[in-house]
């Protein structure tokens, strides 16, 4: 409920907000097949200012799934430093 406040309030602001489960996000990812398209979904998912993932560590992932929350995470750090 907090982060969906904090969302909220986030868009109330004037700033961009994207809301997805973590295991929606992952699986839409690991199923591009190719390094542009996955490319592309991943700055799509990084271009918000407020991105909001849901039910992260809910359930367990594998090791592809692992990898791409990791270079989400990577990526989001690096746009805010």
């Amino acid at each position: 409920m907090l982060a969906k406040n904090l969302a909220h309030a986030a868009l109330l602001g004037g700033n961009t907000v994207t809301f997805t489960t973590a295991s929606e996000m992952l699986n839409t990812l690991a199923a591009e097949d190719s390094a542009s398209g996955l490319q592309r979904r991943l700055s799509r998912l990084c271009r918000p200012a407020v991105p909001r993932a849901d039910e992260v560590g809910y359930l367990s992932y594998g090791n592809r799934h692992a990898d791409l929350l990791c270079e989400i995470v990577t990526r989001r750090y690096e746009l805010t430093r």
